[in-house]
């Protein structure tokens, strides 16, 4: 039999004082079990005695562990002498279901020996009534033990947020009312530099910070805290040497009860991302603007009738204008190529693989596009293995490759060779690129991997191309986990090593 009892509206009287209630204003919900109707009538009527509390009861230990989780109850109060399935069984068996691990539960025996308390608490009872039971005592004890019940949960509640802030991929931090330093999550210390920082901190958290890093917008922590209010602010670390930038933004929000909470995140790569878009618009103001302004100012002249065909410069004019038009072609198409190169790695439903011989057919298949002989074309593989990336995504390398060995060459047609090296060893495949062009100078050979990068920065925009094609090669190489580098081939060009692992996701 189930009762739901209705929550009493006159106020308690304890005798004495229980455990304060964690959650004053809380419905608090005790399931009693007992076999007997006597038994649960007189609890149930102590319990309503009790402001702010529901009842329910049941008659078997079977039907209780059934609707736990209708119920959801704060405390159990059950009886061990019972038909069945006894108080001991159904506490072990309440123990063992993961939600109601941290339930309080409430022994109420007629035997007072010292080995039936042990055997309850082996069971997992937190406490014991004796019967008959003082029903005072029951007011007291029930208080009490749904208040350790519910600090109970709120302490495992906060043990499984701290193992989140310490494993967080962002750093978390805390400080009091002055600004000092309580906590650091280890995120929040490797990227502050402070592993060795002892806490809590003597001065404010902004001071030790600026030492490190600069602090924008500028401010104190005096204005911030007299503020009051939430705040965002950034934190930048230059660029030291071989040492990349570091940026981070640092979110806080005072709490409740006193202090304020620091959320930091790494916002290098958005930093890094944004930077490069205006790079990119300079960058293609900086290729378009000459051949443009040459274009727009022939049309000038010609529209001004100061240029026609008797005009003795016509044939050398006509030649210009010519050339101008088509770089202004070859850069758009440039920068279409680019847009479906990031498409492709972008939105390749797999990685995907291909064999030796299969890049071989995509290899020479990219060099007739660019309208290069075969004779000028080597191909060589130690073996016929299998290679990371699908064939459109070794399409755009090799369009890449190709189109910065002819955009570079004095003549236009390089000698291209590739060649796929394994095993002996090798830690992967080994695909190296090499052409008979100018080759990469040493000082440059690790930058052309940035996004961006121009060889040809002092060439007014007259080589084509935006110096994003080696920086997208890198991406996807690194992305399986393996490396790129550059040297100079035996024929005075560049030679590219692209170092792939055997096994990738």
């Amino acid at each position: 039999m189930l009762l739901n009892a209705a929550v009493p509206l006159r106020p308690q009287c304890p005798p004495s004082q229980p455990l304060e209630d964690p959650c004053p204003t809380a419905e608090k919900v005790v399931l009693v079990v007992d076999d007997s109707r006597e038994a649960r009538e007189l609890l149930v009527d102590a319990l309503m005695d009790l402001q702010g509390y529901t009842v329910y009861t049941s008659a078997h230990g079977r039907d209780a562990l059934e609707i736990l989780d209708m119920v959801e109850p704060d405390l159990v109060l059950l009886d061990v002498m019972m038909p069945g399935m006894d108080g001991f069984e159904v506490c072990r068996r309440i123990r063992a279901l993961p939600r109601w691990q941290t339930v309080p539960i409430i022994l109420v025996t007629a035997l007072g020996d010292r080995e039936a308390r042990l055997k309850g608490l082996r069971c997992g009872a937190d406490e014991f009534l004796t019967k008959p039971v003082d029903l005072t005592e029951l007011q007291v004890r029930v208080q009490t033990a749904v208040a350790l019940g519910h600090l109970r949960r709120q302490l495992q509640e906060r043990e499984r947020f701290e193992w989140v802030v310490m494993h967080s991929r962002d750093g978390y931090g805390w400080i009091d009312a002055c600004g000092h330093l309580e906590g650091l999550n280890p995120t929040a210390r490797r990227w502050l530099e402070m592993e060795e920082l002892a806490l809590p901190t003597e001065c404010p958290w902004l001071s030790l910070i600026a030492e490190r890093f600069a602090v924008v917008p500028a401010t104190t922590w005096e204005e911030l805290r007299d503020a009051g209010q939430a705040f965002t602010l950034t934190l930048i670390r230059p660029r030291q040497g071989a040492t990349a930038s570091f940026w981070i933004q640092v979110q806080g929000a005072p709490l409740p009860r006193g202090g304020w909470m620091l959320v930091f995140r790494d916002v290098t790569e958005l930093q890094r991302t944004a930077g490069q878009m205006v790079t990119l618009v300079h960058l293609i103001a900086h290729k378009f603007r000459t051949p443009l302004t040459i274009v727009q100012g022939l049309i000038d002249l010609w529209e001004m009738g100061e240029l026609h065909p008797g005009h003795p410069e016509w044939p050398l004019l006509h030649q210009e204008l010519r050339a101008n038009l088509n770089l202004l072609v070859e850069q758009v198409g440039h920068a279409v190529d680019l847009t479906q190169s990031w498409a492709t790695t972008q939105t390749s439903a797999q990685l995907g693989s291909i064999s030796a011989r299969e890049l071989e057919t995509l290899f020479r298949t990219t060099a007739q596009a660019f309208l290069l002989p075969m004779e000028r074309v080597t191909f060589q593989a130690t073996a016929d293995v299998r290679l990371p990336f699908s064939a459109a995504i070794w399409e755009v390398i090799l369009y890449h490759l190709v189109d910065n060995a002819v955009k570079f060459h004095p003549s236009k047609q390089p000698q291209l060779w590739l060649k796929v090296v394994s095993g002996e060893g090798a830690r992967g495949v080994a695909v190296s690129f090499e052409d008979d062009g100018p080759g990469i100078p040493p000082e440059s050979r690790e930058a052309v991997w940035r996004p961006l990068y121009q060889i040809d920065s002092d060439r007014a925009g007259q080589v084509p191309g935006l110096g994003i094609g080696l920086a997208l090669i890198s991406d996807l190489v690194f992305s399986i986990g393996g490396h790129c580098r550059i040297e100079r081939g035996a024929a005075g060009g560049a030679r590219i090593h692209l170092d792939l692992p055997t096994e990738w996701g």
